[in-house]
């Protein structure tokens, strides 16, 4: 479907200086600070957004969606998003700039305000399409599907309109489920239902949306519960494909049955030894993904 978006506009988005690179490196913080400022717009309200206001949202975003290394501040985000042409930061003559280029907090308490360009806002809050169309280019550039609408009703956004998405290699779920047997990599949970798999994912190792190819040495064949976990950083794959569970994670009996016992454990193999996932894959999701460091049984 196409946008009703300017082409204009939506290169700006895409051109968001952010680390996606073709080492991986991933830095979301200026999309998620975009989502939050798309989520106020869509329910009616374009005024400005003070950063006293937005440091403990946007500091919950980055800590459970942001990479395990080099944890961005909510400052920087809201400051140097300056940079590009979509935001505005008002009043900067009021700032003290320090070494590191960015203000202090306590000025940015005390002046912080900042929103999108007044004709970007004005654009996106007369054409609900648009802003949804932004927020899901957003959305596919930065997140794995398996997040999305996790994120995005963390935001506050409702993507509930048709959205249009990034092309995937067809082959790719099949290819994944049956060089796994359409079992889960993980708990081995396998179900049928009327001749067809049920619950069972085609999980990306390395994310599509940063460089991950429809290849089964970046597939894994993963339940619904299992791959939420991958994709969140709960769960991650040693280089020896055993499976690690990271320290953070917290949970009653749940957590118990369903994530813990498998800490330790050898990943389940897909059928042929060329088709289990690559060291590449495996260090990228480590490195970016996983939230270490893992429990002592991994």
């Amino acid at each position: 479907m196409s946008s009703s978006c300017p082409e204009a506009l939506l290169r700006e988005f895409e051109g968001l200086r952010v680390f996606t690179d073709p080492k991986g490196r991933r830095a979301p913080h200026k999309p998620l600070l975009i989502l939050l400022a798309l989520a106020r717009l869509q329910a009616g309200d374009s005024a400005d957004i003070t950063f006293e206001e937005i440091q403990e949202p946007l500091a919950r975003l980055l800590e459970l969606y942001g990479p395990p290394v080099a944890r961005v501040k909510p400052h920087y985000p809201f400051w140097f998003l300056k940079f590009d042409s979509i935001w505005v930061v008002r009043d900067e003559d009021q700032f003290v700039v320090g070494a590191d280029r960015a203000p202090s907090m306590k000025s940015l308490l005390e002046f912080g305000r900042a929103g999108l360009r007044d004709e970007v806002r004005d654009q996106l809050a007369t054409d609900p399409r648009c802003l949804i169309d932004v927020a899901q280019l957003l959305l596919d550039a930065h997140f794995p599907e398996s997040l999305q609408d996790e994120i995005a009703s963390e935001v506050g956004l409702d993507l509930n309109l048709v959205r249009a998405k990034r092309p995937r290699d067809p082959r790719f779920r099949p290819n994944v489920l049956r060089a796994y047997g359409a079992e889960c990599a993980i708990c081995g949970f396998q179900v049928h239902f009327k001749r067809s798999t049920f619950g069972i994912d085609a999980a990306h190792i390395r994310w599509h949306a940063h460089g991950g190819r429809d290849e089964l040495s970046n597939g894994l064949a993963l339940c619904a519960l299992h791959h939420r976990a991958f994709d969140t950083g709960i769960v991650g794959i040693r280089d020896d494909l055993r499976i690690m569970v990271s320290q953070h994670l917290q949970g009653g009996t749940s957590a118990r049955e369903w994530l813990l016992p498998f800490a330790g454990q050898e990943l389940h193999r897909p059928h042929s030894s060329d088709q289990e996932p690559s060291q590449e894959s495996i260090a990228w999701h480590q490195q970016y993904v996983f939230q270490g460091p893992p429990t002592s049984g991994s």
